[in-house]
């Protein structure tokens, strides 16, 4: 019986090895919910060799954002001892409405990116008796998509030369409010993006980047 169960167990092995997602060898496309993970070695991507943020902005996705509506919000969670979450906020409207948060004692918020320091950020609100775990939060909220080797990759003729990442990410349906910061880095692309486009990212982009896998 029990070499009967491990022949079993070798050939379940040996069948979902077959059965993975096809990875060329030339580019690569991962997900992952932690930002500082071992692999990537994203505790400090600022202090590593060279990196360029790509600034995410375009005039046809930009939005007047609601500072109003959104400490409604913020106030109804608190009420509601629920929790809100604002889209991504570049560093002037954020700034903004820290501004009008931290007046507040009746609200507690936390600002996540996914990476230290980050330029876009989103905030996660709720009552203040209710303390949320920086880390937590921050996996919670936001993902990181890490696209190796993105020199391989062949950029959509539509995309504009000089900044393809927008375009790119717009091109598959992805709104630039749901998208972090962008980090080039030693020849990788590290995208912070929220929970609910990671399953679109991971399906589409593939199929824009000529040449990545899943």
């Amino acid at each position: 019986m029990a070499l009967l169960w491990l022949m079993a167990t070798m050939l379940m092995m040996v069948a979902l090895t077959r059965s993975s997602a096809f990875q060329p060898s030339s580019s690569s496309f991962s997900l992952g919910r932690s930002t500082n993970s071992h692999k990537h070695q994203l505790t400090s991507p600022h202090t590593r060799s060279k990196f360029a943020l790509v600034t995410l902005r375009s005039a046809s996705t930009i939005h007047d954002i609601d500072l109003d509506n959104i400490e409604k919000q913020a106030q109804e969670s608190s009420e509601s001892w629920g929790v809100s979450v604002t889209p991504f906020l570049n560093e002037v409207d954020a700034g903004l409405l820290e501004d009008r948060l931290a007046n507040r004692a009746d609200v507690g918020y936390i600002r996540v990116g996914g990476f230290p320091n980050p330029s876009r950020t989103r905030f996660v609100m709720t009552n203040p008796d209710l303390e949320l775990d920086q880390k937590e939060t921050e996996a919670e909220h936001c993902v990181l998509l890490c696209v190796d080797n993105i020199n391989s990759a062949v950029m959509p003729k539509s995309s504009a030369r000089s900044r393809p990442w927008p375009h790119v990410l717009m091109g598959i349906g992805i709104d630039l409010q749901h998208v972090g910061d962008v980090i080039l880095e030693d020849g990788n692309a590290y995208i912070i993006i929220a929970p609910e486009v990671a399953r679109q990212c991971t399906r589409l982009l593939p199929k824009e980047l000529k040449g990545v896998g899943i």
